[in-house]
């Protein structure tokens, strides 16, 4: 039997089957073009617009046949155009065998080569195709390490670490340090620009490039101060056109003393008393540590004595340039109230050994803090009606007052008084006339002694011996005593000759307490020398032309100790005159008249020591007289500066008096 004779006596159930099929697969937008068997080979046929497959699949063969209204014959015909071969007979369908398919082995070939395709793109875009590369400052990364916690003076290694963490290059590089303020630079592993040594030129760092410098010094530094490393990386990345900057820091602190310090003081400090203090220092190593300076600082402790003594022109400074073994300073001195503080302080300092710097650097500190107690005793010196410093002039009197009160309830025994006077001298002899001391109906004892060739000192000593209330003083007594000392003057002396210009005098009053000896001092005056410029006013009467009253005046200047400059001369002239401005005399500056304001002046700009007179004269007459009037002129103010205080002075001359 053919296969078309075959298709033509299939079965109800079986063309229900193929209709079935066949309405499924018209839903699709195609038909497989080859399925592929055994023996058929099936070829795909257009059907005719009219011959439309029912839509719905759940429809059956005589719903199908219902609704399009065909017939059976209508159908095979149909069928038959589909499924038939190209020589026009019908395929066996008992026959027919689905083609077998693996769709895993299908998907997993499909995944390999997926995997495949993605790796060979990613390599691709990686080694091959690179995308451009942009430089990044974050990645130019800068450091700097060592120790932070150092020791005064000790030597110090500091590593400086740079790279470039891209492909970037980078020109024109130079790293850069700002050392701390007591750094002593001594070598780095790489050569410095120059001798400052705080550059280096490292020219080009290749990308992912770095490197390192070691720098080594010593360091110096306050105790408990903090400083820093500061560090500067400069460079111009490829293909840029500006420079950058990193910049990385290092802070360093000296947290170890090298020295160890003591203070002793006594339990109990009266206020004006001597105290004794015990200042000991000693090594805090076995190493040996140079230029050690020791220095008191109070603002109420005045120095009187040491063992060992003072450095020169600096009261409480000591100074040991070799410090292997423990040093000890024994100081004597008073304790004065201050509104400030009432602390005294020990500082030990230091300096870099053969560095340039002089700077003083603090490697010890000591605080005590000072409770004064006071006694009953009211002890005041004033000279010249003042218990404060103040100015003076060569020539004049010191006319002193000392004041003593016991407002206690304890005898004061064999008191001594001290009157302690350090003036200029020359060729070891004092300004001061102390061969013209006047105590009045007192007596005392007077010693001289030589503090440096500009300063000698004097002393007076009053005791029972000279004043019987000295032996003494009980509760409620009170003691004055006053003398008299004349400065020398340009009559006696070459003023210029002396350097100095101050003279300090101060009081101390010693007794006996308790069977020991206490000592109080007194309050301080500084008496500042200034220029000896005085002024003289000459006048003589005559009559002008008119025949009226005409005083004829001079005035003089003289001058021998300080250079002066800007010096300036003025007075006030009083009623009815005429002053001619032709009839004016002034061999040196200038004299004018403001006749406005009724006034003279005369300037100078300099009078130095060598010119130790100057001299205006002008002429004054009188047009009206004023039976009122006494006075013709003001008393003249003269202002001048004084070159060896650096400060101004003022002095006075005398007034002319109108002849009655």
């Amino acid at each position: 039997m053919t296969s078309k004779n075959k298709g033509s006596k299939k079965e109800p159930h079986k063309v229900k089957k193929i209709l079935e099929i066949e309405l499924l697969d018209s839903q699709k937008e195609h038909i497989d073009n080859e399925v592929i068997s055994d023996e058929h080979v099936f070829v795909k046929k257009n059907l005719p617009e009219e011959t439309t497959i029912i839509e719905e699949k759940e429809k059956t063969v005589e719903e199908f046949y219902s609704d399009k209204k065909l017939d059976k014959n209508e159908i095979n015909k149909k069928l038959t155009e589909i499924y038939e071969n190209d020589n026009g007979d019908m395929p066996d369908m008992q026959q027919f065998q689905k083609s077998t398919r693996n769709g895993f082995i299908r998907a997993f070939f499909v995944l390999i080569f997926s995997v495949i395709f993605f790796a060979s793109m990613a390599w691709l875009g990686f080694f091959v195709i690179q995308p451009g590369v942009e430089f990044s400052e974050e990645d130019v990364i800068l450091t700097i390490s060592g120790t932070e916690d150092y020791i005064f003076g000790e030597n110090n290694t500091y590593r400086i670490r740079y790279k470039n963490a891209q492909n970037v290059p980078l020109n024109n590089v130079v790293l850069e340090v700002r050392y701390p303020k007591g750094f002593v630079f001594v070598s780095s592993t790489l050569a410095t620009k120059d001798d400052k040594h705080d550059s280096w030129d490292l020219g080009y760092l290749e990308g992912n490039g770095s490197g390192y410098i070691d720098v080594i010094g010593n360091i110096y530094g306050d105790l408990n101060s903090e400083q820093s490393f500061r560090v500067f990386l400069n460079y111009m990345p490829e293909n840029f056109s500006s420079s950058f900057q990193k910049v990385a820091n290092l802070k360093v602190e000296n947290l170890d003393a090298i020295v160890n310090l003591d203070i002793n003081l006594p339990e109990k400090i009266v206020e004006g008393l001597d105290t004794p203090i015990k200042v000991t220092i000693s090594p805090n190593s076995d190493s040996v540590v140079k230029n050690i300076i020791v220095e008191c600082v109070s603002d109420s402790f005045k120095l009187k004595s040491s063992e060992p003594k003072s450095e020169v022109d600096k009261d409480c400074y000591w100074l040991f340039e070799d410090f292997s073994a423990t040093k000890e300073i024994n100081l004597s001195g008073f304790f004065t109230k201050n509104d400030v503080d009432n602390k005294f302080t020990i500082n030990v300092k230091s300096f870099a050994d053969n560095a340039s710097s002089t700077d003083e650097y603090i490697i010890a500190s000591l605080e005590k803090e000072i409770v004064l107690s006071k006694v009953n005793t009211v002890f005041n010196l004033a000279i010249n009606g003042t218990v404060n410093s103040f100015e003076m002039q060569p020539g004049e009197n010191i006319n002193a007052s000392i004041l003593i009160k016991n407002d206690g309830d304890t005898i004061f025994n064999d008191a001594k008084l001290k009157i302690i006077l350090d003036a200029p001298a020359f060729n070891n002899k004092s300004i001061l006339s102390w061969n013209n001391l006047e105590m009045g109906d007192n007596n005392a004892d007077v010693v001289g002694q030589k503090i440096s060739d500009e300063i000698r000192r004097g002393v007076i000593v009053f005791d029972k011996r000279y004043f019987a209330n000295l032996q003494q003083i009980k509760p409620g007594d009170e003691i004055k005593i006053d003398f008299s000392l004349p400065i020398k003057g340009s009559e006696e002396v070459n003023l210029a000759d002396y350097i100095s210009s101050v003279i300090k005098v101060s009081g101390e009053l010693s007794y006996n307490l308790n069977g020991k000896e206490e000592i109080i001092s007194s309050n301080n005056l500084d008496i500042k020398l200034i220029s000896d410029l005085k002024m003289s006013v000459e006048d003589e009467i005559a009559e002008d032309v008119e025949g009226n009253a005409l005083y004829k005046v001079d005035w003089i200047l003289t001058n021998s100790y300080h250079d002066l400059k800007n010096i300036e001369v003025s007075a006030d002239i009083y009623g009815e005159v005429n002053i001619e401005e032709s009839g004016f005399v002034v061999p040196a500056g200038k004299l004018v008249y403001d006749k406005e304001k009724k006034k003279l002046i005369w300037t100078i700009e300099q009078m130095p020591t060598s010119v130790d007179i100057l001299a205006a004269h002008f002429d004054v007459s009188i047009l009206k007289e004023n039976p009122s009037q006494k006075n013709l002129t003001s008393k003249p103010v003269i202002k001048a500066n004084d070159e060896t205080l650096n400060q101004e002075i003022r002095v006075f001359g005398q007034e002319i008096i109108l002849s009655k």
